[in-house]
């Protein structure tokens, strides 16, 4: 990846070889264009920084727009920046959101464990013989449900149990 500037100054990122192609139809160039071409027409390569270490549960990494000149290489940057309030107040409300989705999928999914006949030696051969843990663990995952928190932990689902 490349940067268009113009007597020192990023004007244009990203910027492809297709680009200088397109701007300058008049000037053939080789198939391969060479760095010290492209610097001739103020394009030069461009060095992605490394993601720095952040906390994801407050802060976040922002991207610069356009490149900047660091010991005379072009580098795209990258900040981490503090959520706001209202940033952390969205992200508890979708997190909040999530856990609860989780918690109703998880319980659709064990609907067939609280069923009368599903734990009944009379009516089912086999028959689920722990289907008090299920209740348990459904319970635990009503409470997400119901009452949906940032950190929910949710329990792990008990194995079935057939007579």
């Amino acid at each position: 990846m490349y940067v268009k500037t113009s007597e020192g100054v990023a004007i244009s990122y990203p910027y492809t070889t297709a680009n200088l192609r397109s701007d300058n139809s008049q000037t053939s160039f080789p198939s391969v264009i060479s760095d010290e071409m492209l610097a001739n027409y103020g394009v030069y390569p461009v060095t992605i920084q490394d993601t720095p270490t952040y906390d994801p549960t407050s802060q976040y990494v922002e991207t610069a727009n356009l490149p900047t000149l660091i010991d005379d290489v072009w580098v795209q940057t990258k900040a981490v920046v503090d959520m706001t309030p209202t940033q952390l107040e969205a992200r508890d409300d979708r997190l909040k959101i999530e856990n609860k989705n989780k918690a109703t999928q998880l319980l659709q999914q064990t609907d067939w464990t609280v069923m009368p006949d599903v734990a009944d030696p009379l009516q089912s051969n086999p028959y689920l013989t722990n289907q008090v843990e299920f209740v348990a663990y459904r319970n635990q995952l009503r409470g997400i449900a119901v009452n949906p928190t940032v950190t929910a932990v949710f329990p792990t689902i008990p194995n079935e149990v057939w007579s």
